[in-house]
């Protein structure tokens, strides 16, 4: 066996599949510092051990579900902050807004509860939730466009990112992996965050909606730091002290 395909780099890259579910090959190579090809032959060699598995451009831990049934079961989780997260986000919303919205679990009930709603302009990168609007009436809807990976409802990419940043909006409602002081709002997909930071940079307020299992994470790719965060909707469970911690930062932290 070469030594590019140790058994310790062999367990490296498995560990870290296991850790974090999915990840682009991409990814892969800058975490590692190694060439494509090497990567490339890593995945090979773990697929084939059934201990991966590989779809283009992505590599998944085995034990991980696929990219679809993981936001089903993602949307089913904490179903009941969820809803009063995003009534409460909703109800910023006023007549005749221009709004943003990042792709997410929490991000698509919020878009939910503003069905029947006039006069609104909504830019989105995600396509599930450029689905439930496009029907809707006296409301204009404008998709970012770009590139979607295989199961992924999120439009990533140069086009993306393009798009967003010749707009601008009243609200940008960003769905976040983990909150946290020090490394504000972050995802776990660095392409997915280069789309949601120039929504950040284009709204004039931003409004981070998270239940209280993200606050006090970090994940792998940074959206903004949280002084670029006006408010943070979460749920009544949310921890008091990281909430005061937020709001001594200059955030407005509601509990719904």
């Amino acid at each position: 066996m070469s030594q590019a395909a140790s058994p310790d780099r062999l367990n490296s890259v498995l560990e870290i599949l296991r850790q974090r579910g999915r990840m682009r090959t991409a990814e892969l190579n800058r975490l590692l510092g190694v060439s494509e090809v090497t990567v490339r032959r890593y995945l090979s060699r773990l697929e084939n051990e059934g201990k991966i598995r590989r779809y283009h451009g992505w590599a998944a831990s085995a034990d991980e579900p696929t990219v679809e049934r993981s936001f089903r079961e993602r949307a089913q989780q904490a179903l009941a902050e969820k809803e009063r997260i995003a009534r409460r986000a909703a109800a910023m919303v006023p007549e005749g807004a221009t709004i943003m919205l990042t792709g997410g679990t929490t991000t698509a009930r919020v878009v939910e509860m503003l069905r029947g709603r006039k006069n609104l302009t909504i830019i989105t990168s995600a396509f599930n939730i450029a689905a439930e609007v496009v029907n809707w009436e006296q409301c204009r809807l404008i998709v970012s466009g770009g590139l979607v990976p295989e199961g992924s409802y999120q439009m990533i990419g140069p086009t993306a990112v393009s798009a967003v940043q010749s707009l601008t909006a009243d609200i940008a409602f960003i769905g976040a992996s983990g909150v946290s002081p020090e490394h504000g709002v972050t995802t776990s997909d660095v392409f997915e965050a280069e789309v949601d930071a120039a929504m950040v940079r284009a709204a004039r307020r931003v409004v981070v909606v998270a239940d209280r299992r993200k606050l006090g994470r970090t994940a792998l790719a940074v959206i903004c730091p949280i002084q670029d965060v006006h408010v943070l909707v979460t749920d009544s469970g949310a921890p008091q002290p990281i909430c005061k911690t937020l709001e001594g930062l200059g955030v407005e932290v509601i509990r719904a």
